[in-house]
């Protein structure tokens, strides 16, 4: 028998090689690590809240800045997308429908180009019930091009947008087919009626797809060559002369379309933009060589086409919410780090406490890298609970934290995806080790002498006193920092609250009200605000009023439009964009 060794080590031997251990084992510490929590439950919940806090305020900021910074769009490979520019974006990238046109032509093989606009609101009649809609134009190949499959129905064709006024349909969005029609599949052939134009409805975009542009939901599609029928007027530069009715499709002076090309080979991007650039040059010369200006006439044809990545759509939101979003960003990091410091300083009181417990364990066979991975796995069970518990209160706060940032915030969808899950579970196993590790290797690094003995505690309690300094020194320096942040923002607001507007803003009230949604046409809507402001006028107390636009200072009430500024001159890069406001006398 002495040939053999020790038996019993033996027989455990032989059982692990019909057994998976390490399965067992983990089985073994999340049992005990439960046992620890229901054991310590105030140590517990103070852990699991102060822990839920801190994931769920980074998850909410992080899911917003994933859905606004991050996202790419909801199409089949959207690395094939690119969007046309000029380099120095005078009029906001639009293109007139005949450039668009002869661009389609000089395409490679294989690649497409589709045009679209700004989504904008306007009157709608649905079974006779009045309601306004958002609608958006895009070019007959649009879902061809982008590959969307509809959901009911079927998509637009070229044919559809072959005529001007010839085709009068639409395609609806899933979201308004769900909250308008209950998602009956009856919605075919329904007449949705928009500025007195009747509009057939063939098809239902899928669920997922919400256009081009992020930071818009439009609620249905129509083919551009639909333009003068439902009078959309939005999002345009226009140069020369042309009557108000006219179809823009004709007009070379026209700029109203956005254009994104998806071309599968990335070879061809320098040779195409190349091309693109002979036909965006001629129309410049057509349309601006006879300008009076010599330096708008220089400004204008200055101008060059590129092609600019265009997986994330037209993203008009990360140059408005990249900076802040990555400051709230990092300050949630910080608030995370101060989390996991609180944490570990209360795990390391609880060790302490089990010094005499380990010293035994040690004692009599356990190895400290066993004794290590038992530890671990109480924090992790309690950073599992805590960041599934925090997950969920950021997937709900998120939208709310979105609209605390900006109050007129666009309809982003911030519902979470396998990225911000994903960023959830990396956050769940940082978070583990930063708080859990150090009162891991703490606690099991013993003199087994002294710890084993009754006062053993003293000297493991003046060589943790160095640690507690450090882990004290780190959250007031973290907290420093978030203090003084929100001061040095306060102090900012209070400044931007404070400053000089130009105008005196006491005793002003705004009315705001949009005519065509109750039906007036264009032509009523003049002498509507015309009586409207003869009758306020005539209230006791009014001593003035005076029509704009939309309220003054609001958000979203500068119009920007890329018309010439004398006297400025745009170099490679830089915007020019005046913005301005229609006001009465």
């Amino acid at each position: 028998k002495k040939q053999f060794g020790n038996t019993l080590l033996l027989k455990e031997t032989s059982q692990e090689t019909w057994r998976w251990s390490p399965l067992e084992n983990l089985g073994q510490d999340l049992r005990y690590a439960w046992r620890q929590m229901m054991a310590h439950k105030v140590l517990s919940l103070a852990v699991l809240f102060t822990l839920s806090l801190g994931i769920g305020a980074t998850t909410s900021i992080f899911s917003i800045f994933e859905a606004i910074i991050l996202r790419t769009l909801a199409v089949p490979h959207p690395e094939q997308l690119y969007l046309l520019q000029t380099d120095t974006d005078l009029f906001t990238s639009a293109f007139s429908h005949p450039l668009f046109t002869r661009m389609q032509k000089k395409l490679p093989e294989g690649s497409s180009l589709v045009a679209n606009t700004r989504a904008t609101r306007g009157p709608i009649q649905i079974d006779g019930k009045k309601d306004s809609a958002s609608f958006q134009m895009v070019s007959g190949n649009y879902y061809d091009t982008l590959q969307i499959k509809p959901a009911l129905g079927r998509l637009f064709t070229e044919e559809d947008d072959r005529a001007a006024g010839n085709h009068p349909v639409t395609v609806l969005s899933h979201r308004f087919w769900m909250n308008r029609f209950a998602g009956s599949p009856d919605v075919l052939g329904k007449s949705i009626v928009i500025n007195r134009q009747p509009l057939t409805v063939i098809g239902v975009a899928p669920a997922e797809f919400h256009g081009l542009w992020p930071d818009q939901r439009p609620d249905f599609w129509v083919p551009v060559a639909m333009q003068s029928s439902v009078e959309y007027s939005g999002n345009r530069f226009a140069y020369g002369d042309f009557k108000k009715d006219e179809p823009w499709a004709a007009h070379e002076g026209i700029f109203w379309l956005q254009l994104i090309a998806r071309i599968p080979n990335d070879k061809d991007v320098s040779a195409l933009q190349a091309s693109l650039n002979i036909d965006f040059t001629q129309a410049m010369e057509q349309v601006f060589g006879r300008d009076s200006d010599p330096e708008a006439r220089r400004q204008f044809l200055s101008q060059r086409l590129v092609l600019m990545p265009g997986n994330q759509g037209i993203q008009v939101l990360i140059e408005r919410y990249f900076t802040p979003l990555n400051i709230l960003l990092g300050m949630s990091g910080l608030l995370l780090l101060i989390t996991c410091a609180n944490i570990a300083s209360l795990l390391m009181g609880r060790a302490e406490k089990r010094q005499r417990e380990i010293a035994v364990r040690m004692s009599i066979g356990a190895s400290r890298q066993r004794l290590i991975r038992q530890l671990l796995t109480e924090s992790l069970l309690m950073g599992v609970i805590g960041s599934l518990v925090g997950g969920f209160l950021g997937f709900k706060l998120g939208p709310e934290l979105l609209r605390l940032i900006d109050p007129n915030a666009p309809q982003v969808n911030i519902a979470p995806n396998a990225m911000v899950l994903g960023f959830s579970f990396i956050l769940c196993l940082f978070t583990t080790v930063l708080f859990g590790l150090a009162p891991a290797l703490k606690s099991t690094r013993l003199d087994l002498s002294s710890a084993l003995k009754l006062n053993g505690s003293h000297e493991s309690i003046a060589r943790r006193f160095n640690f507690g300094q450090v882990m004290v020194s780190v959250q007031v320096a973290l907290s420093m920092m978030l203090l003084v942040s929100p001061v040095l923002l306060s102090r900012t607001l209070n400044n931007l609250m404070t400053a000089d507007t130009g105008f005196e803003a006491e005793h002003i009230i705004s009315i705001s009200f949009d005519p065509q949604s109750s039906g007036y046409s264009p032509e009523q809507t003049q002498p509507l605000f015309d009586r409207i402001e003869s009758r306020i006028q005539k209230i006791p107390g009014v001593q003035s009023t005076a029509l704009s636009a939309c309220i003054v200072l609001a958000e979203g009430c500068i119009f920007q439009s890329g018309m010439y500024t004398q006297g400025f001159v745009a170099t490679r890069g830089q915007k020019a964009v005046v913005q301005e406001l229609f006001v009465g006398q």
